[in-house]
């Protein structure tokens, strides 16, 4: 029987400093790699919901989505976004290394309740979509 070497696979190399450090960048950082729109939007709404439920003491939904991470400035029509970016480089021996980007989309809506939150993500060059 033979063993294939180490060096047969191939390795990919995650960055996620295009997230961003607010607490739904970090998180955002541990759902990314095996995304799924369905989970993860569960996913997202469960940690908004219970950071906000926790967070909250009185002050507006506007100022508690921010400190999350998100741009809170339209208002009018209750609606906060994010967007943030990762890549990764995925290496393989005999083959071109392959360098990916995908942005990450989260609209938080609290014009209502329970709150609308919906997470897409989008490939914006390279890497293998799935």
């Amino acid at each position: 029987m033979t063993i294939p070497s180490a060096r047969a696979f191939q390795s990919i190399i995650s960055n996620y400093d295009g997230l961003g450090k607010s607490p739904l960048g970090l998180r955002l950082q541990k759902i990314v790699p095996s995304w799924s729109d369905r989970l993860s939007n569960i996913q997202l709404k469960d940690f908004v919901q219970d950071y906000a439920h926790k967070h909250a003491n009185g002050r507006p939904i506007e100022s508690v989505a921010s400190e999350i991470g998100f741009d809170c400035q339209n208002k009018e029509e209750k609606t906060c976004n994010y967007e943030g970016i990762y890549t990764y480089d995925l290496k393989m021996p005999g083959s071109p290394d392959q360098r990916a980007a995908i942005e990450i989309s989260v609209i938080l809506n609290y014009s209502a309740e329970p709150w609308e939150i919906h997470g897409s993500r989008k490939f914006l060059y390279g890497g293998i979509e799935n």
